[in-house]
């Protein structure tokens, strides 16, 4: 079961900054429902066997300053809506199967 999905659907959780999931067996991909946690300053989900790809809506984000995704089984392209993520410091993707894309695409700051 993908309880990031449950979640993300079951709880409204507009005031949510800090969402760590890691060191668990949780499979499934990200659910594009996770863009409506829009005040997160850290989303550590590493250490997991997540599938899919990063959905898109994690640029929505202007607070996130952390995002840990290290460790999993993503695939797809990393997407350049990461670079819209002003207060980021720490991007951990390493681990993963993505098609990495030009890195100079994300515009990272």
């Amino acid at each position: 079961m993908n309880y990031l999905n449950c979640i993300c659907i079951t709880m409204p959780l507009n005031a949510l900054y800090e969402l760590h999931l890691h060191n668990n067996a949780f499979t499934g991909s990200i659910p594009t429902e996770i863009g409506w946690l829009r005040w997160l300053s850290e989303l550590h989900l590493h250490n997991n066997a997540f599938t899919g790809s990063i959905p898109t809506e994690i640029g929505l984000w202007s607070q996130l300053s952390e995002l840990h995704l290290h460790n999993n089984a993503f695939t797809g392209s990393i997407p350049t809506e990461i670079g819209l993520l002003n207060a980021l410091d720490e991007l951990y993707l390493y681990n993963n199967a993505f098609t990495w894309s030009q890195l100079s695409e994300l515009h990272l700051h």
